[in-house]
């Protein structure tokens, strides 16, 4: 029997499908500048410092210049964190005031907004419906108890195409 050779075919290959080829070839692409960049930083600094230590005076200039930026950028960050510090605090105060203020004055607040009786929580829809183009298509979406509570009307009413729309009007 002639071998797979003698045939005149090729002996079956074995190649990675494309999808294999860029699920390796993707990540050391992408991440190889960054090993470059991290292996030439460390290399340029330790150059620096072989060259302060064989006397020149520009290797040794470069170390001082680095070393001061990189005291500037500590000093910039403590700074920031110095005024975020002082923003938290301000804010903390402003939480406090308001706090104090909700609790000397538990009537005129409700969830943040203003309580209103029972006559101007119709009122406010009355004037409302009276802006409508279509007044007798207004409907109350929420309860008059709602509204009293929280100062919003939600409603329902006809566009001028004649499509029912919804919408909500703050009473304040």
């Amino acid at each position: 029997m002639p071998s797979f050779n003698q045939r005149g075919a090729t002996p079956p290959t074995t190649t990675a499908s494309p999808a294999m080829k860029k699920r390796f070839l993707i990540p050391l692409v992408v991440t190889s500048p960054i090993w470059l960049l991290l292996g030439v930083g460390v290399a340029d600094a330790s150059i620096h410092i072989a060259g302060c230590q064989l006397g020149h005076q520009g290797a040794c200039a470069e170390l001082q210049r680095r070393r001061a930026q990189s005291a500037e950028m500590d000093k910039a960050s403590a700074e920031k964190a110095k005024q975020d510090a002082l923003e938290a605090e301000r804010k903390a105060e402003i939480q406090r005031q308001f706090d104090a203020w909700k609790a000397a004055n538990p009537d005129k607040v409700n969830d943040g907004r203003p309580k209103l009786t029972s006559s101007q929580a119709i009122g406010c829809e009355v004037l409302l419906q009276r802006q409508l183009n279509d007044p007798a298509s207004f409907r109350r979406l929420n309860s008059h108890q709602d509204v009293i509570q929280t100062g919003v009307i939600r409603y329902s009413a006809t566009n001028a195409f004649g499509g029912r729309v919804q919408g909500s009007h703050a009473c304040a």
